[in-house]
């Protein structure tokens, strides 16, 4: 959220139902001071509530999935990707999963609870050998687990028997949606087991008896009063010593709170969940709340641990949270229903409704569940592709500038500051080599030793991404790519940090270091060190030192004939100036981070036994920029085919809805039509998109494609021909008529 370091930071541990109201609320009207960060192990929340449908197949994983991230940015909420893994009360610190350390004036948890105990304490006998065994939290590993379950139970590479442990809604709910997905194995066997003599055992015992009927009329087998189960290779052992045999074992039993609740000092109830108010504040804290599974409300109001407790604490606690951040005003305070409407769907079109101690089923009931479910859906998710707004509907006031490689100026500014006048007269350094400033390379190279030689490069950035260390890996590899644009191999690298001066600034440092050294150690690059300093806004740099064996490759030495090789897919300025807008699709968040995270060093070696003659990289000037590089000093052309040009996931679409980089109009503009040919806006958006650790783009001789294209399919490594060069035949030329340099097929 827009607001300086020293404004009152509100930090949401978790993506629960109760922080989803938070983040709709946000989005809708932000808070007109602070600033607000989520934390949550994954970008996707999946509702439980659609869980027995995506058994079933009624619903595909993404119809029950909410994006998290992108509701947070709608709200312009920084998202870390990230689980808290301790809590600090006294300092104001939570700790993250990734080692980082977050400082906080108000934390919100909504971090719900985990599966009790049974799988850990089963040793080293559970192995992936013998039974799977998967836990009902967190449900969005489930849902995928459990479809991977039934797909190899239909596909018979498993044994068709599966264990439910749990009498619980969720068990009950599981177990149904089990027996209709293997509906067509008339062998399939699924058996319900409860620790206990009576299944739902918060609800009256007699609406128990009739769910027990309806199981059983179900074909699912009830175990009761089976006590403790503990886990084994082959499915599970009862607390009396009788094993179960199951190819696949489901844990729905019960919940309990996270460890590190306990050694967080906040005051819990004797199960160990927070203890909170009416307020859902922490008892005896000022500025510690907590919602959902995570917490009670004590004896006098102990409640079912489901969604829907939590889905009416998120407008309370939306409203309490605002008031923390502004200042001033009432608390609202919970109160939570005494009894409620619960819809459990039995597999079979129909659902279980109870409440006030009555239970019915049937299909009006499994009608009222879906319509329910779809609504709730729907109130938190971003249009479907097909239908996305576009930055006008998504974003208030102007875009926000890019950052990652689209922060660089426009190129025709670095012609006039760095380059100079012609006129200019330079004596270049007896050590440089092959090299000179005006040729406009991105990394220099110069003589270590008589026998030696050294590319150095220097690349700096505002990061694009609330995830520092992220952002930093991804800046090293970015950095390191003009390395291997150059035919060199990085080995050593010195790191820039500037960040605020604030109580934060430490355990951000540390978290740039870490994610420097995730891309480093992958590329096996040394870190020498670094320098930092105070800066109004945070800034990444890098600079790369590699060794070079043999004749370096450079921007120019195409050749009329060669075909043009795209080494990565486009499209990560629009999908990161999407993301900000909260109308990035999850798999296109994902397809883009997986491609900026991924180095160059195959495809050099792929290019380099090519015989590759000219070679860059695809960064902040775009495809287009890049591709005039390599063409204009030898009066080159070159014809694209847009149809071959490969786009990341969801790109198209977002271009199409108006998403570009904020400086893509900048680098449209920087080029004369005489350069390019005209094409739609969408194009645009995509040939000048700017990439942030792009793909290499490289000219290869034509009698090499083949072996080359056949090899990296052989390697599974990315390459794409996309052209050919042409002659230039009078390209850049000002008389009238002449043909633009880059054409399109």
């Amino acid at each position: 959220m827009a607001g300086g370091a020293n404004e009152p930071h509100l930090l949401l541990a978790g993506g629960g139902h109760a922080h989803l109201a938070v983040l709709s609320q946000f989005a809708m009207r932000r808070p007109r001071a602070g600033r607000v960060t989520l934390v949550s192990p994954s970008r996707i929340t999946l509702y439980s509530g659609m869980i027995p449908g995506v058994l079933t197949g009624e619903y595909s994983l993404d119809e029950g999935a909410i994006d998290v991230a992108a509701l947070a940015a709608r709200g312009g909420i920084a998202f870390l990707e990230q689980a808290v893994v301790g809590i600090d009360p006294e300092a104001r610190k939570v700790e993250l999963s990734g080692g980082q350390r977050l400082s906080f004036d108000v934390l919100s948890l909504d971090i719900g609870s985990r599966v009790a105990p049974g799988i850990e304490r089963s040793g080293p006998g559970v192995s992936a050998e013998g039974s799977r065994h998967i836990r009902v939290r967190p449900v969005e590993s489930a849902a995928s687990e459990l479809t991977e379950a039934i797909a190899a139970i239909k596909s018979r590479a498993i044994s068709p028997t599966v264990a439910v442990i749990g009498g619980g809604a969720a068990g009950i709910e599981i177990a149904c949606g089990l027996r209709a997905a293997l509906s067509e194995l008339p062998e399939a066997e699924i058996s319900l087991l409860e620790a206990n003599e009576r299944i739902l055992a918060d609800v009256a015992p007699g609406v128990g008896r009739r769910v027990a009927a309806i199981l059983q009329d179900r074909g699912i087998l009830l175990r009761r009063g089976v006590g403790h189960a503990r886990a084994t290779t082959s499915g599970i052992e009862t607390a009396n010593g009788t094993g179960v045999d199951a190819a696949v074992v489901v844990w729905a039993s019960g919940a309990v709170p996270h460890e590190m609740l306990a050694s967080s000092g906040l005051p819990r109830d004797r199960d160990g969940y927070l203890l909170v108010g009416p307020e859902l504040r922490c008892r005896g804290t000022e500025a510690i709340y907590a919602a959902g599974d995570c917490a009670t409300l004590g004896k006098s109001e102990r409640l079912a641990r489901c969604g829907v407790h939590a889905v009416r604490q998120g407008p309370v606690l939306a409203a309490n949270l605002r008031r923390c951040l502004e200042g001033g005003g009432r608390m609202r305070r919970f109160r939570p229903q005494r009894d409620f409407l619960r819809l459990l769907s039995t597999g079979d079109g129909r659902a279980i409704a109870i409440r006030n101690g009555r239970m019915h089923h049937g299909v009006a009931w499994q009608y009222l569940k879906r319509q329910i479910d779809q609504r709730f859906i729907a109130s938190f998710r971003p249009p479907a592709l097909d239908s996305l707004q576009g930055p006008e509907a998504a974003m208030s006031g102007e875009m926000e500038e890019c950052g990652g490689c689209a922060a660089k100026l426009r190129p025709e500014l670095l012609d006039a500051a760095l380059f100079g006048s012609r006129d200019e007269q330079r004596e270049d350094p007896p050590d440089l080599e092959l090299v000179r400033w005006e040729e406009r390379e991105d990394a220099a190279i110069f003589r270590a030793a008589p026998d030696g030689r050294v590319v150095a490069t220097l690349d700096a950035f505002p990061p694009f991404l609330d995830d520092l260390a992220l952002a930093a890996e991804i800046g090293a590899v970015s950095a390191a790519s003009d390395i291997f644009a150059m035919g060199a191999r990085p080995g050593e690298a010195l790191l820039l940090a500037g960040l605020p001066d604030t109580d934060d600034a430490a355990d951000a440092l540390a978290a740039i270091r870490r994610g420097t050294q995730a891309a480093l150690g992958r590329l096996g690059v040394t870190l020498l060190g670094g320098h930092t300093l105070r800066a109004q806004d945070p800034l990444i740099g890098f600079t790369i030192l590699g060794t070079l064996n043999g004749t370096p490759l450079r921007k120019q030495g195409a050749r009329p004939g060669d075909r043009i090789i795209l080494g990565k897919p486009l499209g990560t300025g629009i999908i990161l100036a999407a993301a900000r807008g909260g109308e990035c699709p999850a798999n296109a968040w994902k397809a883009a981070i997986e491609s900026m995270r991924s180095d160059n060093s195959a495809t050099l070696r792929l290019l380099r036994d090519a015989n590759v003659r000219a070679m860059t990289d695809v960064t902040g000037f775009g495809l287009i920029g890049h591709l005039l590089e390599m063409l204009r000093p030898d009066d080159l052309a070159a014809r694209l085919r847009l149809e071959s040009i490969p786009l990341l996931a969801g790109a198209r679409e977002l271009a199409g809805a108006g998403w570009e980089s904020s400086a893509t109009a900048g680098l449209h503009a920087g080029i004369p039509p005489r350069e390019c040919e005209s094409v739609d806006r969408l194009h645009t958006r995509l040939l000048f998109d700017p990439q942030t650790s792009g793909g290499l783009l490289a000219a290869v001789p034509p009698a090499s494609l083949d072996a080359l294209l056949a090899r990296a399919e052989r390697d599974g490594e990315f390459l794409a021909d996309i052209g050919e060069i042409e002659a230039g035949r009078g390209a850049g030329n000002d008389d009238d008529g002449v043909q633009a340099r880059i054409r399109f097929a």
